[in-house]
């Protein structure tokens, strides 16, 4: 009857009556994401984008993951079931449905097709899938929903959808106790993370203690909150560069401070640190977009080789809009113009541009304003990899004369480190939950276990996203 229904709605032509306008949310699943932005003066900042997906098969970007697949127990045969499908049914949709209504599903004209192609997904999914494991993969989306909206934005809208609205007093009261939980809460669960780092630094000597007390005093390292925390321990296990041994001289330091981690929310509803891996020209490039705005109060070197970085990247930047403009005239104008050569010699100019960029602007400071700048750079690098990151695979480590042995006991600690404080984590957001609850009442909390489940086993609470979309400190 589906396969039908299906032949029978992609006979429609664009005349057709437009579907329901929700199949757009049910085909491209789409989920804001939190990423930690660490400013040229220092500061850190938290800046939210969003991640759409297209789901050929219903729930089919969440399937992709291990560790969703690990959730519901999915056999292997059976995921070998679901990527067959979801290829089948990807192949479908290009050639049929955008074969007619090329901006499907967004195009209005195409939901009824869109619909159809949906239900006929859904129910080859279910003939994959167990009753329970669909249920979970269900609870599973609502889980990641609340780790890009926020647990109070998904409670009100969820209350409203199964018609036990919160009414604005109460609102309001949940707020305020957001707000005070970023205030007392959240520094709770950081000194409780301090505590859980002092552990960590028994491995070390005396001396070692004294020599990285000395180092961090001097770069004044600071406090990014317990998600971040948590995140950079976790790195630290899983950091892929060794930069034990890395030299003094400029290309060795440009490669540890280019390959930074990145600490953002990810799909599969995580919130983690991965290595950035961009070519050094990449890294520097987007680095001059805070330095040429900066001053030396920021960035102290003297005043004349500031002003010389600045000058070299505006011309830098100049030469390239240049050689771009020149390049799509001749493109436009230049008959019989060969446009795969043309291309080809372009992107080796803006390569070389770019390569040589990296290269020569370092150069042009002089001793002191070298110094300075790798002295700047090494503290912003230990403050984005984290100390014990940098202990057990950067300078840190070295210059402390830290032993293997004393790397390998470390190791072991930080995974018992991260295991106490996941526990601390999960039992402060039952806490914070219960406590909502409270306000709004028994029947709703009843109905939003019965959506959401039990958290997910590879999840630790993310804070930031937890309490994401309530105004006001």
């Amino acid at each position: 009857m589906i396969q039908f229904v299906l032949a029978m709605a992609l006979l429609w032509t664009s005349s057709s009556v437009p579907g329901d306008p929700d199949i757009v949310q049910k085909l491209v699943r789409k989920y804001d994401d939190m990423h930690v932005s660490f400013a040229i003066d220092g500061s850190v900042h938290l800046e939210k984008g969003a991640i759409s997906m297209m789901d050929y098969v219903p729930f089919g970007s969440l399937l992709l993951h291990d560790e969703v697949q690990k959730e519901i127990e999915l056999s292997d045969s059976q995921s070998k079931e679901v990527a067959r499908l979801s290829k089948k049914q990807a192949t479908k949709f290009v050639q049929t449905i955008r074969e007619q209504f090329p901006d499907a599903p967004h195009d209005p004209m195409s939901h009824g097709v869109c619909e159809a192609y949906y239900e006929e997904s859904l129910a080859k999914l279910n003939e994959i899938l167990l009753p329970p494991q669909f249920d979970r993969l269900e609870q599973i989306h609502n889980q990641l929903v609340i780790r890009s909206t926020g647990f109070i934005p998904f409670l009100i809208t969820f209350a409203d959808e199964r018609e036990l609205p919160i009414d604005l007093e109460k609102q309001e009261e949940v707020k305020q106790f957001v707000r005070t939980f970023r205030e007392e809460g959240i520094p709770k669960l950081q000194r409780k993370c301090t505590r859980e780092f002092d552990r960590l630094y028994d491995v070390l000597t005396r001396k070692q203690k004294r020599q990285l007390d000395e180092v961090l005093s001097r770069r004044n390292m600071p406090e990014l909150g317990p998600d971040i925390t948590l995140a950079q321990l976790k790195f630290a296990l899983t950091m892929e560069n060794d930069f034990s041994s890395i030299k003094s001289d400029w290309s060795d330091q440009s490669e540890y401070f280019a390959k930074i981690p990145s600490f953002s929310s990810l799909f599969d509803g995580t919130f983690a640190g991965t290595q950035q891996m961009p070519d050094q020209a990449s890294f520097w490039i987007g680095e001059f977009e805070g330095i040429a705005r900066t001053t030396t109060d920021v960035l102290p070197v003297p005043e004349a080789d500031l002003e010389a970085m600045k000058e070299f990247y505006v011309e830098f930047r100049h030469e390239e809009q240049v050689d771009s403009a020149n390049h799509e005239m001749q493109m436009e104008t230049q008959p019989g113009y060969q446009t795969k050569t043309a291309y080809l010699d372009y992107f080796k100019r803006y390569a070389a541009r770019r390569e040589k960029f990296a290269t020569e602007f370092f150069e042009l400071l002089s001793p002191v304003g070298k110094q300075v700048f790798l002295d700047f750079y090494a503290k912003r690098s230990d403050v984005r990899y984290g100390v014990f990151a940098s202990l057990l695979n950067g300078p840190l480590g070295t210059e402390i004369e830290l032993t293997a042995e004393q790397k390998e006991q470390l190791r072991k600690q930080i995974e018992k480190v991260i295991s106490n404080l996941e526990s601390e984590f999960r039992e402060a957001e039952a806490e914070f939950q219960d406590s909502i609850f409270k306000i709004t009442g028994k029947e709703l909390e009843k109905k939003y276990r019965e959506a959401v489940g039990p958290p997910m086993k590879h999840i630790s609470p993310t804070f930031l996203m937890l309490t994401a979309g309530v105004q006001g400190q």
